[in-house]
């Protein structure tokens, strides 16, 4: 079976570079003005020339949503273009696994999914466009009122400096997105690692979800009505967290709770006494002139030794 890259040996596609970890240092030296876009959970597909595949090169069979597609694989096929997309969940959360599931079974009826579309290249000429050219020719050709279906583009920002990237990131993450595509406004479609990305102006992808450590001193109590029973609950969890990247510096940070389930929530309180002291895990993004984690969400407890 042919693989997308075969297709065309002139086009190579590949998935954005990730930012994370002691790779976050490159954030404080990005040249503005710069794209932002949020990127949300989900299964990354091609529609290229009228196929729909996924990045794995599996086929997406589900007849539903090739019918969300039809108008964009007509398009597609015309034009000889190539659109890279995101099936995600609407309303209720579904998982990765579960998306591609629906994906792949060719009667399933997609439902709670919805389609986002994030880049597109002219097949014959992948370089011809930059970033900022694709992200117009995207909006001008898939709007609504254009193609008349369910498919979504978020819209992008520009941001000038780092005040504006910060408070962009602090945004979308307010709108549930936990990844970040940053593209210079000249940035080519094949691109090579995040070190391009400053040197020559490329695409990267800054995850929100990279995993930090720090040691639990304190719980910060909520107090909860259920009926008419009142009980206590962990609301936030204090945290002294010590930056890879300024070993020296130690900041308490809170991780708040909220997001959690009362059963989680109520358990933790339970059991303040035996955890204080453990390492607490959590995902969270290291914005330029910060020395700890931003958009932090609490993942699990790891035991002291």
């Amino acid at each position: 079976m042919a693989t997308i890259r075969s297709l065309n040996s002139d086009f190579k596609p590949k998935l954005v570079p990730i930012i994370e970890g002691n790779n976050e240092n490159i954030l404080n030296f990005l040249k503005f003005p710069i794209y932002i876009q949020g990127i949300p959970r989900g299964v990354n597909i091609l529609i290229r020339s009228g196929i729909v595949r996924t990045f794995l090169d599996e086929k997406v069979l589900n007849l539903e949503i090739k019918r969300k597609l039809s108008n964009i694989i007509r398009s597609t096929r015309r034009m000889k273009l190539t659109v890279e997309a995101i099936v995600t969940f609407d309303f209720e959360f579904i998982s990765n696994e579960k998306i591609l599931e629906k994906l792949l079974d060719y009667e399933d009826n997609a439902n709670n999914l919805k389609i986002v579309l994030i880049d597109m290249l002219v097949e014959h000429s992948p370089n011809i466009m930059d970033y900022e050219a694709r992200y117009k020719t995207i909006k001008g050709l898939f709007k609504e009122s254009v193609i008349k279906g369910p498919p979504v583009i978020i819209d992008t920002a520009v941001v000038n400096n780092q005040k504006e990237f910060n408070n962009q990131i602090l945004a979308y993450n307010a709108l549930g997105y936990s990844k970040y595509r940053v593209a210079s406004p000249k940035s080519k479609y094949v691109f090579g690692g995040v070190e391009d990305f400053y040197e020559k102006g490329g695409i990267a992808d800054i995850d929100s979800e990279t995993i930090h450590r720090g040691k639990l001193i304190e719980i910060t109590p909520s107090i909860v009505k259920i009926k008419n029973k009142v009980i206590y609950t962990a609301k936030e969890l204090q945290v002294k967290y010590i930056s890879d990247n300024c070993p020296y510096t130690e900041e308490i940070i809170s991780i708040d709770l909220s997001e959690r389930s009362l059963m989680i929530t109520s358990k933790i309180w339970e059991n303040k006494e035996a955890l204080l002291g453990d390492t607490v895990v959590f995902s969270g993004i290291l914005l330029p002139g910060y020395f700890y984690p931003k958009i932090r969400k609490f993942i699990r407890f790891e035991k002291k030794l």
